[in-house]
């Protein structure tokens, strides 16, 4: 049941305002456990007379079950901070065709303007661009998730421009998914340590999941974890593309990291303010555990697979190295780029750093199939001109207290005019860059099951054949007999903490659920017994699992099916 609302300018159906309060009342009673969806229309904003109208929708009728939905084609301009402290916020896009929406911050009578959200509860987004820009070209594209034991999911979104951080996470335990996005723009000239998608801020991490996304053009880490534990990270068919430092596993418990691209890592070079500097640039880093704080070593699972992880550009090496030449040639020494990794200033060529290493020597990381593809084998369609990123970073390294423009897609403004500024809103999809590449690069059959690495929405016939795939997880089989036996699939997914699993059986069955971890690991098993021809559902809780990936594997007679499913707290 669900009831949909007009909102322009604070104003409510009648009927469906009556309906909404007694959805309330109904919620904190006898309903508790269950809510109806009540969808709100937001009218655009007619900018730049009108701006705030999603800021008003959400702040006079937000409530668990309902969802703020935007339309195609137009453009929001948020004039303060959204929050929602006792109830999951849920902004998406009308179904249909078009542009999906997009958000932009607006200036208030100071001439300031603000981040997206700051949330205190769970938080989905789904199809929508968040453009960074307000009105006056001020970066302010950034969310938050602010409280403890918080979900975050963020599903078809396209989000750019910030000068430090994209998503920050403030609270512990927290959840983040992200899928079928795309992040880019991030960083500034006078904080090397800013220019990152995700940052936990130190704060103990429950899960991070980024399946299908593509992002470029960041001067700091892709994903940083410094200061606290991940529970689960998994990383799966990601697109990360010239971006200034490594990709910070740091202390992650349980690793699953597949069929990712990892392009031009580490061009930002020396990790000093002053431009001088050691900065190990391996693209992945981790952290050795502190049992007394977190857990040992020996506890760790980690793989790494079926990966591109490539070399950079020749061209942004030799930017490197002729600024430390310089440097170093005016101190009387020298060290070549051509020597040992271990002599090298700026840039280990190499995949990991020593801790990797470590752990891999010690049994709990398992690194196969990866390969070293670079970029000029790959042919990119159309991604945004390397010559950008050596002109920003020669300047930056021979001053780096100049203010400077940051390495960013220069082929038009934001309206698509080199003679009018980005003041309209007409920012939109089509100046997203293209990373498809060549079926003739290794890295087009190279992933699990011989998909391409990277993000599959740049092929959506192998995204298709990739959703369509049986999941195989070492030791759980699958037989598909549909005319006997069909294992429907989950809803919701992902989901926290149950989720139900739908079956078909044409015969009567003796039926039994059970449950992997992304390691094959089996961490739960349910006798369902005998049961009937027809359609069954299962209602599965997974309270007593820590958020990832699971596979679920269902016998039914001698005929095995299994679903991948997603646990995110």
């Amino acid at each position: 049941m669900y009831c949909v609302t007009k909102f322009n300018n604070s104003k409510m159906v009648p009927g469906c305002k009556l309906f909404l309060l007694l959805m309330l009342f109904l919620s904190m009673g006898l309903f508790s456990q269950t809510h109806a969806q009540t969808y709100i229309d937001v009218a655009p904003d007619n900018y730049p007379v009108e701006r705030g109208n999603l800021n008003r929708a959400v702040e006079e009728h937000g409530a668990e079950g309902v969802i703020f939905r935007l339309e195609r084609d137009a453009v929001y301009w948020t004039d303060g901070v959204m929050v929602n402290v006792d109830y999951e916020l849920v902004i998406e896009a009308e179904e249909g065709d078009g542009h999906i929406p997009i958000m932009r911050p607006a200036v208030d009578m100071d001439f300031q303007s603000y981040e997206f959200a700051q949330s205190e509860h769970n938080l989905t987004i789904r199809n929508v661009y968040l453009g960074g820009l307000d009105d006056q070209g001020n970066w302010r594209g950034r969310i938050r998730l602010r409280t403890d034991d918080t979900r975050m999911t963020l599903e078809g979104i396209y989000m750019d421009y910030n000068g430090c951080i994209l998503i920050r996470t403030d609270g512990e335990n927290i959840s983040l998914f992200a899928s079928d996005s795309q992040f880019r723009h991030i960083g500034q000239t006078t904080d090397p340590s800013c220019g990152r998608v995700w940052d936990s801020r130190g704060n103990n991490v429950d899960s991070i999941v980024f399946v299908n996304n593509t992002m470029y053009l960041g001067t700091h880490f892709p994903l940083r974890t410094f200061g606290g534990t991940v529970n689960y990270m998994e990383m799966n068919h990601n697109t990360i593309v010239d971006w200034g430092y490594h990709l910070e596993i740091g202390l992650t418990k349980e690793l699953v990291f597949t069929n990712n691209h990892m392009i031009n890592i580490g061009w930002r070079g020396p990790s000093g303010r002053d431009g001088v500097g050691y900065a190990d640039h391996s693209i992945l880093t981790f952290m050795e555990a502190d049992p007394i704080e977190a857990f040992n070593d020996e506890d760790r699972n980690l793989i790494i697979r079926n990966n591109n992880l490539g070399s950079m550009r020749p061209e942004y090496v030799q930017m490197l190295q002729d600024h430390w030449d310089a440097h170093w040639q005016a101190e009387g020494d020298s060290v070549a780029f051509t020597e040992e990794p271990a002599a090298r200033p700026f840039i280990h060529d190499q995949v990991m750093d020593t801790t990797g290493y470590n752990l891999m020597a010690m049994g709990v990381l398992v690194y196969e199939d990866n390969i070293l593809e670079e970029e000029s084998e790959l042919q990119f369609t159309d991604r945004p001109d390397w010559q950008n990123v050596v002109e920003y970073q020669t300047a930056y390294l021979a001053d780096p207290s100049q203010t400077l423009p940051l390495p960013w897609d220069r082929r038009e403004t934001l309206d698509g005019d080199d003679d009018v500024p980005p003041f309209s809103g007409a920012q939109g999809v089509d100046q997203w860059r293209d990373f498809s590449y060549s079926t003739s690069a290794q890295s087009y059959t190279a992933g699990i099951g011989g998909l391409p690495i990277g993000d599959l929405n740049w092929f959506p016939d192998k995204k298709a054949e990739w959703e369509a795939m049986e999941t195989s997880v070492e030791d759980v089989a699958a037989i598909e007999q549909p005319e006997a036996f069909t294992l429907v699939g989950n809803y919701p997914n992902p989901f926290n903490p149950t989720t139900n699993i739908e079956y078909q059986l044409a015969e009567t069955m003796d039926v039994t659920m059970t449950v992997f971890n992304s390691l094959g690991q089996k961490v739960d098993q349910v006798a369902l017994g005998t049961q009937s021809a027809g359609t069954h559902s299962v209602s599965y809780d997974a309270s007593q699992l820590s958020s990832g990936m699971y596979i679920v594997r269902m016998d039914a007679g001698n005929l095995t099916q299994s679903i991948k499913i997603t646990l995110i707290k």
